[in-house]
This record gives structure tokens, C-alpha cells and sequence, in this order.
């Protein structure tokens, strides 16, 4: 009898012991981070880490930018810990489902992500395959027996379906408009394209949207990695929806975005952050996990091959984004991005009924160049009949904010845009909401740098619509393109509000005085807009129909 109850005491003393090993640890004290400081003297953020989780889990689309010849779909979910702990697994289940045991676990694989003045970190990426289009799935994330994360997403819309999406820019700043934005996107909104199908799902979508897409400036000032962990994930990640904490939406949407100036340590068009200054620049590349079909400049470009290690400044015409300063700090990044710098800068992207291509429209690009050219109208030629064509890019070519309005490089693509039937073109880097009237666009006596004025100008004849009104009249003749950029940042266009007087002639709407975000809802013929402000109120409201069909 005494051997049974020594054998039970040394069972419960093993159980417990293996609780205890396997149990994450949480974090005592808030982990703070800071960097070098050059001449940019800005404070350096700090951050808090909850539980286990430097990032809590966000999604991702992986390196799958088409659709799968069978049908499924992948989501990657990626997130961050201090450091290895225990055995980790990811569970999914459809919710929908009689069953609601498990159908798939997935044991995630991890890298160390050693950058100069961050803590080091571990990111963990969880490939889920071999899940249905159009689907919703619970997924639980469990280190050892401990369950510390759970959520659920809806999977890609599949080839020609009706979706929802939410664009925004320019907004991790950190700032209390910023998270009233994110809060305003959480807000339950049912999609037309869902109320037609008839389905109902605990999934929750924001505003009924399918997909959040960004229009770049995702962190400022610098892309930090430490400017991540504290003006961008805490607000979309927030452990409350508020107005005052922003609202949790990365771990149930899926976002992707272009890369802005700031992503890239662009602070302006001559201003090149160095890595002497700051070690945890372009922090884009370590972070996100988005297609990689887009060209290489080290390879694809020729004359332009640079060596990745190598990679110093390079001016107007490089097509690679440009490092300087500490060589350690420059490897790190490049080690930590694991083959997507500088790859992942360019990418396109299917989704239901919409093909989406993100463009790199910093200065160092030189968007004229023929084989960069060439990429894009092969891209765009690529795209089935009846399939929304739609480019999102940072830099307006076309606005009539005062600060950017140099800043014309993507003018080279204008005609590209026009042949190829883009509906619309979605910017940023203005901090306001914009929207222009169709817009035919040809650089005078061709494509090539040398009508690029050392300013940033290029002068072109412009052909516009002036009778198209985005709602009795909704067949545009030409491009439109879109500035939503009120995602946080400081607003910068206040001045032109009540000036119409100083706008550009194709600018026939334009929103400075409040932050905002643009719900875009992608039917078969076809696209409407509507622009909602922080507090909820729509400000604008257009529709197009496909110029694809």
C-alpha cells in the first residue's frame, strides 16, 4: 500500500514538474529597447511584451501570390518570443463544422531574429496548407499543454469571388488618431458579398472586410524594428477595442502593404537614414512574410546587379533599396530578412475577383528603366478577363497636397496603367484622403529618366474626364487615383480643405482635415469606395465600373 502511494505522489510531482517546465514564461518587467541616436534625435520607443510573446501571432499570406491549381489556400501565422520555448503546435479547426476536433496541427518553424540594439527574439512561423478557399477556422496556439493564444481568420476569397477590403496609410505613429482609426476598422459591418452567399461564421471581420491593405508608411519615423513593437503591433494587436488602444486585427485579417519612404529609411527624397544612426532599420524585411514574385535587382535587372552584401547608397536609377553605415548592423537585417531583402519591395497578389500589384515608388527606383517597364505591363497583361487590375503604391504621382507634389516618378507608368485597363491606384505618403478624376497621362516625348527634372518633376501631356461623377456616370476614361493616407500620421493637407482654389485641376475631392480609411467593395461589374473618418462618418462615396470586363 505505502509503494502505491509513494508511486502516486511521484507521478503528481513529475506531472506538476512538467507543467512548470513546459509553462512560458511571462516577461517581469516591461523589455525596453534602445538604439544608437545620431543626429536624428528622436526618442527611441520602448515596448512592452506580454506573456510569452515579444509579437503576438499575426497572418500573413506566405510566398503564394496565385491560386493553387486544386483549389486550397495557405496562411502563415507568425509571432515573436524572448526566446525558444518548449514544444510549440498550432491547431486548426473549422468553424463551421460539425467536427470541431482538430483537422490540422501544425508545429511552426522558428529563426532568431539578432539585430543590432533589439532584443534578440524568435519567430516563429506556422504554415497552415491545405485549407479551403472562403473559409472561416479557429486556430489555437499552445506552447507545451499551456494554450496561450487563440483566434480565428477566414481564408482567401477564391478565383472571381466578390470580397471586401480595407486601404489605409501613413499610420503607425503611435498616435491617438491612429488608434481611433484602427478602433473605428474593428467595428462589426456586414459585406454585401457576405449577405448575398448567406453564410454566418463567429468569425468576426472588420467592417465586414476580407483583406486590410496597406498604402505604406506602415511605422514612423524610420521603419524601426523597435518603432514596430511600439507604435504598430500594440495598436493593432491591443488586448482591449477602444478608441484610447486601437483594436486586435492582425491576428484575425490579413494585411499587406507596399513600402513607403519611411519603411525604407527614406526621410525625405534626399535624406538616406543611416544604420550608424539607427541598427534597426527596414525592419519590413524581418517581419513580414508576403509574395516574392516580384523582379530582383540583383539579378533580373543586369546592369543594375548589386551584391546583397554589399549593398551601400545608391541614387535615382539603382532599383534596390539602399543601405548605409554600420556594416554589422546591414548584415543583420539582410540576415534577419532571410532572402526577401530587397525581393518582397515589388509583389503582386490574387484575391478573388482582384489582382493587386504593389509597387516600390521610392526615389531610388527608376521606374522609366524599359526592363522595369516591361515588368509591370507583363504583370498587368497577366490578368484574366473580368479581374479588377489595381496598383498600390506610396508616392501620389498625381495630388494636390503641396509637400509631395515633386515626388512624380510613377508618372512613367501612367501609360502602363491606362493600356492595361487599372481601375485604380491606391497611394499614400500625403496624410489626408484624395481622390482624382480619371486620368490619361503621357510623358513628353516618351519614357525615359531624362525628362525627370532634378526636383522630382516630369512633365507630360494629362487628359481628364470631367464627366465622370462616380455615380450617375461610373464608366471612367482613364485612371483613377486614390491618396488614403490618414491612417495617423500628422495630417499635412488641413490648409487645402477649404481651398479648392489651390487644388490641382484632377483633384475633385479631397479630405485634410480628419484622419480616415477606405472601404473598397469588389463586385463583378463593379467597385465602390466609401471614405469613413475616425468618428465613424462617411466622407466620401464613388463607384466604377469594371474597365476590365
Amino acid at each position: 500500500m505505502l509503494w502505491l502511494i509513494a508511486l502516486t505522489c511521484l507521478s503528481l510531482l513529475l506531472y506538476f514538474l512538467y507543467r512548470r517546465l513546459s509553462r512560458p514564461e511571462a516577461l517581469q518587467e516591461p523589455a525596453t529597447a534602445k538604439a544608437k541616436s545620431g543626429k536624428y534625435n528622436w526618442e527611441s520607443p520602448t515596448f512592452e511584451a506580454v506573456g510569452p510573446f515579444f509579437i503576438k501571432p499575426w497572418l500573413q499570406p506566405g510566398n503564394h501570390p496565385h491560386f493553387a491549381e486544386d483549389g486550397s489556400e495557405c496562411m502563415e501565422v507568425l509571432f515573436h518570443t524572448a526566446r525558444r520555448l518548449g514544444s510549440c503546435r498550432v491547431e486548426v479547426r473549422e468553424l463551421n463544422a460539425a467536427d470541431q476536433s482538430p483537422l490540422l496541427t501544425v508545429r511552426p518553424d522558428t529563426r532568431t531574429v539578432n539585430l543590432v540594439g533589439v532584443a534578440n527574439q524568435v519567430q516563429y512561423v506556422a504554415r497552415l496548407t491545405g485549407l479551403k478557399s472562403d473559409t472561416a477556422y479557429g486556430y489555437k496556439i499552445f506552447f507545451g499543454v499551456e494554450e496561450v493564444h487563440s483566434s480565428t481568420f477566414s481564408t482567401r476569397k477564391s478565383r472571381g469571388q466578390e470580397f471586401r477590403a480595407i486601404v489605409f496609410g501613413d499610420m503607425g505613429s503611435g498616435s491617438p488618431w491612429q488608434k481611433q482609426v484602427a478602433y473605428q476598422m474593428s467595428l462589426p459591418e456586414r459585406s454585401a458579398a457576405d449577405t448575398a452567399s448567406g453564410k454566418s461564421s463567429a468569425h468576426r471581420k472588420p467592417r465586414g472586410a476580407d483583406l486590410l491593405i496597406g498604402s505604406g508608411d506602415i511605422v514612423y519615423h524610420h521603419g524601426r524594428f523597435n518603432e514596430y513593437l511600439s507604435r504598430f503591433f500594440p495598436v493593432y494587436q491591443a488586448g482591449k477595442d477602444s478608441p484610447e488602444t486601437g483594436a486586435a486585427l492582425l491576428d484575425k485579417s490579413m494585411f499587406i502593404s507596399c513600402v513607403g519612404n519611411h519603411d525604407m529609411a527614406k526621410y525625405d527624397p534626399e535624406t538616406l537614414i543611416s544604420f550608424s544612426d539607427y541598427p534597426d532599420l527596414m525592419a519590413y524585411f524581418a517581419l513580414f512574410s508576403l509574395p516574392l514574385n516580384g523582379f530582383n535587382p540583383e539579378h533580373d535587372l543586369g546592369e543594375n546587379e548589386v551584391s546583397r552584401k554589399g549593398a551601400g547608397t545608391q541614387q535615382v536609377g539603382a532599383n534596390l533599396p539602399p543601405m548605409t553605415g554600420d556594416r554589422q548592423a546591414r548584415q543583420a537585417l539582410i540576415d534577419a530578412a532571410d532572402g526577401r531583402y530587397p525581393r518582397m519591395a515589388n509583389f503582386s497578389y490574387d484575391y478573388g475577383n482582384a489582382h493587386f500589384l504593389f509597387l516600390d515608388a521610392n526615389t531610388y527606383m527608376d521606374w522609366s528603366e524599359e526592363s522595369l517597364r516591361d515588368y509591370v505591363r507583363k504583370d498587368l497583361s497577366k490578368v484574366p478577363k473580368g479581374v479588377w487590375k489595381i496598383v498600390v503604391l506610396h508616392q501620389p504621382p498625381f495630388t494636390s497636397n503641396r509637400k509631395h507634389q515633386r515626388e512624380q516618378n510613377m508618372r512613367f507608368l501612367a501609360d502602363i496603367f491606362e493600356e492595361q485597363g487599372v481601375a485604380v491606384v491606391f497611394c499614400g505618403h500625403a496624410h489626408s484622403y484624395e481622390r482624382s478624376r480619371p486620368i490619361k497621362f503621357k510623358v513628353l516625348e516618351g519614357a525615359k529618366a531624362l525628362h525627370r527634372q532634378v526636383e522630382g518633376y516630369v512633365g507630360g501631356s494629362i487628359t481628364m474626364d470631367f464627366d465622370f461623377d462616380g455615380k450617375e456616370k461610373r464608366q471612367p476614361n482613364g485612371v483613377i487615383y486614390i491618396v488614403t493616407g490618414g491612417g495617423g500620421a500628422k495630417l499635412d493637407s488641413v490648409d487645402l480643405m477649404e481651398r479648392p482654389d489651390l487644388w490641382q485641376p484632377w483633384t475633385v475631392k479631397l479630405i485634410g482635415d480628419r484622419h480616415s480609411f477606405s472601404i473598397v467593395d469588389f463586385t463583378r461589374d463593379t467597385l465602390t469606395l466609401r471614405q469613413i473618418d475616425l468618428n465613424g462618418e462617411e466622407v466620401d462615396r464613388f463607384e466604377i465600373f469594371n474597365p476590365n470586363l
